[in-house]
């Protein structure tokens, strides 16, 4: 598999985690993490854990319960 020759016509699809990105997790717009969790690029336990961020299984956000989580030390 990993020697295939492609010929003309063929198509090729790499399917690939994401990078690291950049800049603090805890500055990652609350939003779109909620929507990751949604989509389930993250669980709920990452997104409470690394980005700070509150949210239901289905990736509704809790703003307040966010803010609290990024306001502690």
């Amino acid at each position: 598999m990993f020697n295939t020759r492609l010929k003309p016509g063929d198509s090729f699809t790499l399917h690939s985690g994401g990078g690291g990105g950049f800049g603090s997790p805890r500055q990652r717009d609350p939003e779109r993490v909620a929507h990751d969790v949604k989509q389930g690029y993250v669980s709920n336990k990452v997104a409470r854990d690394i980005y700070g961020v509150a949210c239901s299984d289905d990736g509704v956000l809790d703003g307040a319960a966010t803010q609290r989580l990024r306001s502690a030390p």
